[in-house]
């Protein structure tokens, strides 16, 4: 079954500022088409800014809030 309360959030750190891109699985798409696009953008980000970008995958989970979970580079 799919899960489509899974999120993929790709952070890095310019100067002072965090950012941050996230790429939910959207219904009706594979489930690894968003960590695939949250790899690309990961990757282009390392190659022109910063070599500091971690991928993290959140999921919702009724009983606690949020299961968070680092994923790319592992």
């Amino acid at each position: 079954m799919r899960d489509i309360n899974k999120t993929f959030t790709v952070w890095w750190k310019t100067d002072d500022t965090l950012n941050f891109k996230a790429f939910p699985i959207v219904k009706g798409e594979p489930d690894h088409s968003a960590f695939n696009d949250a790899i690309g953008f990961a990757d282009v980000i390392r190659k022109t800014t910063v070599l500091d970008v971690r991928i993290e995958c959140r999921k919702r989970n009724d009983r606690d809030g949020w299961d968070i979970e680092q994923v790319w580079p592992n």
